[in-house]
């Protein structure tokens, strides 16, 4: 077995590696192997991630690498709560949050990526550049990969923070091929271990698979067949020979139909394949097959080298391709059923059974929206075909709230409507009554779009048709109380928002808990309870820090009473800072809810003019109007607007209004930390070059600020764009 030679030679050259390694070579070179014997050697501490076609997003493979980053030192939590690939969180916060992290590790480290070749997308690469950038001295990034060097670590060779191992430095030499040779059992005569590292190169899957033919007798020591290092073909005639060939059928059958699985253990291997015995088959071929190689952890658990696996997928797609569908149904009901959600999901798209997806994905929909984790769900759906979106009620409704959640209002909309087509024309009664229409009547409810008394109305019979435990009557109840305080129905209101309290606690819905919370405390300083509004604005504050809900644009209520409550008790720096970020929240959440389009920037207004800051408090009343309806005119919101008016008429400019930035300039201000061109820009915004140049100029001008860099460092002195992160 290669992985029972120690690679002497190429563990040498790994002696005293710089930040980054890079192993490149072909399959079959033991680039894996060399890893874990060199991370085994060693004291640092040390994770692997290993990359397979599902990490090749940006924000799968950066929450990996967190994942096997965090033990080394402080809490990520941070990091993983920007976790993102859309812009300009992607690039203005995550990667330097990434190499933040790297460098903030609290004990020297070895992270091996493994199959980077396989990182594909720029934005996955830019992941892994960010993460070997900060890498501190006395720790190592290392890439194992089939293909050279790649271009975006070209800098660092420069710098001499890169070391590179090819295929030439992995080739067993004399003494690791006899060792090889040896254990296999084959001849060790030096004419023959000279004849088989000639004809193999000492490419060790070369020399593994060679050592099995002349073992068997099926090929001359003397003259081994010509297999040189990355020869595939040759490769896989002799896996099917020399491998596959020598198992009995029902061995082979197994290989072949659990090559569908990135690992494999007993139980798993059981649920799929249907039958009992899989950890004792696991165990004979492993002793069987040097191939299948045992993995870390407390239970045995394996994975196919990849050539094997390769060659057994080429297999099974030929020979059973009928059962294909079914096997990843079967493995992605396992996972599920264990409590491994993303390989489920990963194993239902790839049976192509919408109802599977359905089953597993649509119930942890609710969870998704309120976490924070903006990727997710859309990466659940990108694999998923828009017909068999709509093909599926449930699936139609999870890309509703996935566009909602990504601030996508257009395409929100067109996905709202198929909806409304599966849940009928008479969608609106039976919301009372069916949990579909309830919860399209939900979202209806959220989005507002049709006034208070319609919102309220439909939150009202969406929790009659939602079952005691969804988490959507969280959202209902919140969104009533909302229209019937709005309404000048205060205690109703009330009623209804501390049932949302405690439904978002039993039911893990933190955002709806926050903003339950906050809105009490805005009804409760309306109300002149000082004290109680400030407790109430403090226990939102606790939720929204545990679960990062500043980072959400469903964040901004929240965000605005604290920043009004901090006004109130004088600490204005905190007060200052958590305004700015309502304000930013508040652009991000722009086209859903438009009473808080209003009501928000009138709170927010309030926290200003107590700042002294009366050029904010004015551009903020200005923008409350501009996005004041008929509707909410008649509400409580038209007599706020005229307070607002009323008291902001004996306050000052404080500094003039040329210095304060509209919503269409926070909007771009988002895009300036970010690694985008103007245009980019322009094009993330669906607007034209010149546009975004004039916003920028503007931005300058108004920030006394002549570059894009100090532009950004003065945002975010004032929290107008997100912080650094501090993992």
């Amino acid at each position: 077995m290669v992985g029972e030679i120690e690679r002497r030679r190429a563990l040498g050259l790994l002696a005293d590696p710089p930040q980054v390694v890079v192993i490149s070579a072909p399959a079959g070179s033991g680039k894996s192997t060399l890893a874990r014997q060199w991370t085994a050697r060693g004291d640092r501490a040390h994770a692997t991630v290993r990359v397979t076609a599902a990490l090749d997003g940006p924000a799968e493979l950066a929450r990996a690498i967190v994942d096997a980053l965090e033990p080394m030192g402080p809490a990520a939590d941070e990091t993983r709560a920007c976790i993102t690939g859309k812009e300009p969180t992607f690039s203005g916060t995550l990667l330097p949050g990434l190499t933040q992290l790297a460098q903030s590790r609290s004990q020297p480290f070895v992270l091996v990526v493994d199959d980077a070749h396989l990182i594909r997308s720029d934005s996955a690469q830019q992941v892994v550049a960010a993460v070997c950038e900060g890498t501190p001295d006395g720790s190592t990034t290392a890439l194992l990969t089939r293909s050279q060097t790649p271009d975006w670590l070209a800098r660092l060779r420069t710098t001499g923070r890169l070391t590179e191992l090819t295929a030439d430095d992995l080739a067993f030499d004399l003494d690791e091929a006899r060792d090889l040779l040896a254990y296999l059992g084959a001849p060790v005569e030096p004419p023959v271990v000279a004849a088989v590292v000639e004809h193999t190169e000492g490419w060790p899957v070369g020399v593994y698979l060679t050592g099995l033919s002349v073992r068997s007798g099926s090929l001359d020591p003397a003259a081994p067949v010509r297999l040189a290092k990355g020869s595939d073909r040759a490769v896989a005639d002799y896996i099917r020979t020399q491998v596959l060939g020598t198992l009995s059928e029902d061995r082979r059958r197994f290989l072949i139909r659990t090559s569908i699985l990135d690992e494999l253990d007993g139980p798993l291997c059981d649920a799929v394949l249907e039958r009992e015995d899989s950890a004792l088959i696991l165990s004979e071929l492993h002793r069987e097959i040097q191939l299948l190689i045992a993995l870390d952890g407390e239970q045995p658990r394996y994975r196919c080298h990849h050539l094997l696996a390769e060659e057994l997928s080429a297999e099974l797609h030929t020979n059973a391709p009928g059962e294909i569908a079914g096997l990843h149904e079967r493995a992605a009901l396992w996972f599920d059923a264990n409590g491994d959600l993303e390989a489920a999901i990963r194993h239902a798209t790839a049976s192509g059974r919408t109802e599977t997806m359905s089953r597993i994905i649509w119930p942890a929909v609710p969870m998704c929206v309120a976490s924070g984790t903006l990727d997710r769900l859309r990466a659940w759906l990108s694999g998923i075909s828009e017909r068999q979106l709509a093909q599926d009620r449930w699936l139609t409704m999870a890309a509703v709230w996935a566009f909602l959640q990504q601030g996508d209002a257009t395409a929100m909309r067109r996905w709202a409507a198929l909806a409304q087509e599966h849940a009928g024309p008479d969608w609106r009664e039976a919301a009372r009554h069916d949990a579909y229409a309830a919860t399209l009547a939900v979202l209806h409810g959220l989005v507002g779009e049709s006034g208070i008394n319609d919102s309220r109305d439909l939150c009202d019979r969406a929790l009659g048709g939602l079952s005691l435990n969804d988490p959507f009557r969280a959202a209902a109840a919140f969104n009533k109380g909302i229209a019937l305080s709005l309404q000048g129905e205060v205690g109703a209101g009330m009623e209804s928002l501390l049932e949302a309290e405690a439904l978002a606690q039993a039911l893990g819905v933190p955002v709806i808990e926050a903003n339950a919370k906050s809105w009490m405390g805005l009804l409760a300083l309306d109300a002149g309870e000082r004290q109680r509004a400030i407790h109430l604005v403090s226990e939102a504050a606790e939720v929204t820090r545990r679960y990062h809900l500043d980072r959400l644009a469903t964040g901004a209520l929240t965000m605005t009473a604290q920043s009004l409550v901090l006004a109130l008790v004088g600490d204005k720096t905190a007060a200052a800072k958590a305004l700015a970020t309502a304000r930013r929240l508040t652009v991000a959440a722009r086209g859903i809810s438009p009473w808080f389009a209003v009501s928000g920037r009138l709170y927010q207004a309030r926290a200003a003019a107590l700042l002294g800051d009366g050029a904010t408090a004015r551009l903020l009343i200005s923008e409350a109007r501009q996005n004041m309806t008929p509707q909410l005119q008649a509400s409580t919101l038209g007599t706020s607007l005229a307070e607002a008016d009323s008291v902001l008429a004996h306050m000052s400019d404080h500094g003039g209004a040329a210095g304060v930035l509209t919503t269409t300039e926070l909007r771009v201000l988002q895009f300036l930390p970010s690694y985008l061109t103007l245009q980019q820009i322009a094009e993330h915004l669906f607007v034209s070059h010149s546009t975004v140049k004039t916003h920028v100029l503007s931005i300058y001008r108004k920030f006394g600020v002549g570059t894009r860099s100090d532009a950004v460092a003065h945002a975010r002195s004032l929290g107008l764009v997100e912080a650094p992160l501090l993992d």
